[in-house]
């Protein structure tokens, strides 16, 4: 989102392979140990969402991911996270074991191969919801034309759904499709989700 809106930072990428969001140096700015988590003035803030809401309030250059003033829309971009963190996210979190065999091209065990399917099975009923959420909203994007912070934060759940080959179960749910693809094309994003970040992510770099 940072880079969408030119907005100047430092970014730190780490490895939960590895672990290096456990390290001592890590810890010592955010005792939480959890990823993602930003610092401002030495302050750290976690979790995606209130990050996400934080950056967009905080910073002009993108405000209009988060728009003041527009309660309809700030409405439609509350729930769409809120249905991300009580719904989506708790089935595309499990997919980071299986993802992470495939970058290292090494087979899943049955067990973590069963887990996933599991999972996946559940996706239908969440994507048949967003499908027609999307339908009905008739824009391209979650609250309006522009993209907005749910956007950039369900994307990221979407791509890990993407990362587990079921890229097919996505198309089957065409605005769902386009809205993905439509996300995938705005500024800044494809380049992090295909660049060091998301590799260094997974322990490859």
């Amino acid at each position: 989102m940072l880079d969408s809106g030119d907005v100047k930072h430092e970014a730190v990428h780490v490895s939960i392979v590895k672990g290096e969001h456990k390290t001592p140096e890590i810890l010592k700015i955010n005792p939480t140990g959890s990823i993602p988590f930003i610092t401002v003035d030495d302050v750290p803030y976690f979790e995606s969402a209130a990050i996400l809401r934080y950056l967009a309030v905080r910073c002009p250059e993108i405000n209009k991911f988060y728009p003041k003033g527009q309660d309809e829309t700030r409405a439609r971009i509350d729930a769409a996270l809120d249905w991300n963190g009580t719904s989506f996210r708790n089935e595309s979190k499990y997919f980071a074991p299986i993802i992470m065999t495939k970058f290292i091209k090494k087979a899943p065990s049955a067990e973590l191969q069963a887990t996933t399917d599991a999972r996946i099975a559940k996706l239908p009923g969440l994507f048949t919801f967003f499908n027609k959420a999307l339908e009905e909203g008739g824009t391209k994007f979650i609250a309006g034309n522009d993209m907005s912070i749910a956007d950039f934060q369900i994307y990221c759940q979407m791509t890990d759904v993407n990362m587990t080959g079921t890229r097919s179960m996505i198309d089957t749910y065409p605005h769902v499709s386009k809205w993905y693809d439509n996300v995938t094309q705005y500024k800044g994003v494809k380049e992090i989700h295909e660049g060091e970040a998301y590799t260094k992510l997974y322990g490859m770099v």
